[in-house]
């Protein structure tokens, strides 16, 4: 019988799910920064993005930075396939029992 060439650990797709669930947190949480001008006395600007902040709002206008979401996508990809490759790493390392 052969076994599929790609075959990896339950601990380490665990390990996948959580780190991608982190990214998404980090991503979709809004981040509430209030400051004040001349114009707007109690303005509020909206951040949605890390590392790079890739949409923001305030009260009148939006503006959005597709090279900035390109960059969070990269820096999720490259960090969950590290944290995947070092759980699969563990997770196939000899046991050292006696």
């Amino acid at each position: 019988m052969t076994h599929p060439w790609f075959q990896i650990h339950l601990s380490t797709c665990i390990a996948v799910m959580f780190t991608l669930s982190i990214f998404l947190s980090l991503n979709f949480y809004p981040r509430r920064i209030p400051f004040q001008t001349p114009e707007f006395p109690d303005a509020v600007i909206t951040k949605y993005g890390w590392p790079c902040e890739f949409r923001q709002f305030t009260d009148r206008n939006a503006y959005g930075e597709w090279d900035d979401v390109l960059v969070d996508i990269l820096l999720a990809v490259l960090i969950t396939t590290f944290v995947g490759l070092v759980a699969d790493a563990l997770a196939r390392r000899p046991s050292k029992s006696s």
